[in-house]
């Protein structure tokens, strides 16, 4: 793909060529439940819209199994809004929409199948935790001792904090892969620091 700015540039991209009244953006991993079709039909059908944008209530699933708790769990994003009341941040990953008040919280979930296999979780938290390194290395975050440190609070928190654990065995997937991210996030950024200092060197 020669012309990928990241998810969030594209998504503007994509944002610049709507033309209706609302737009809901949604991943093709993603689906509406039928209460959040119902709910986003009554908003966008309001002849007095109390919000300007919405936002959605997230079930994310392991291999089709739902995850309750955990750092997957209680998400919700503002994925409905007015055009032109909103855009979306130009983060490489984990971009957000940015929204003119005032919002609100839709009823009804949006089911988010965020990884179909094992594999597929491994190599999208590859792909995420390089992309997410680019930022902490520009930020000057990265290293072996914030791997460790971040990648420890990242286990806990999700397991024993946001009691992941009571998920058994997906729980426990979830929090291994999530962990796994942080510590290759922080990893990847401090060898890209440790390169650009080199570089640097070579330079002067």
């Amino acid at each position: 793909m020669t012309d990928w700015p990241g998810f969030g540039p594209q998504r503007n991209r994509a944002l610049g060529r709507a033309r209706g009244e609302w737009v809901l953006a949604i991943d093709a991993d993603e689906h509406v439940t039928p209460e959040l079709a119902t709910s986003i039909r009554a908003a966008i059908e309001s002849i007095n819209g109390i919000a300007n944008g919405y936002f959605i209530k997230f079930l994310a699933t392991w291999c089709g199994k739902p995850v309750r708790f955990g750092d997957w769990a209680g998400k919700r994003h503002l994925r409905l809004f007015r055009r032109g009341y909103a855009q979306f941040t130009d983060l490489p990953v984990h971009e957000r929409v940015i929204c003119r008040p005032p919002t609100a919280t839709l009823d009804g979930l949006m089911i988010h199948d965020t990884v179909a296999s094992r594999d597929e979780a491994m190599e999208k938290c590859h792909r995420y935790a390089g992309l997410g390194a680019q930022s902490l290395a520009a930020q000057r975050r990265g290293g072996l001792l914030p791997a460790l440190l971040h990648s420890a609070w990242t286990f806990f928190r999700g397991f024993i904090v946001k009691v992941g654990c009571l998920d058994g065995a997906v729980g426990w997937q979830v929090a291994f892969v999530t962990t796994k991210g942080t510590w290759l996030r922080y990893r990847i950024a401090g060898e890209l620091m440790a390169a650009n200092r080199r570089n640097g060197a070579t330079c002067a």
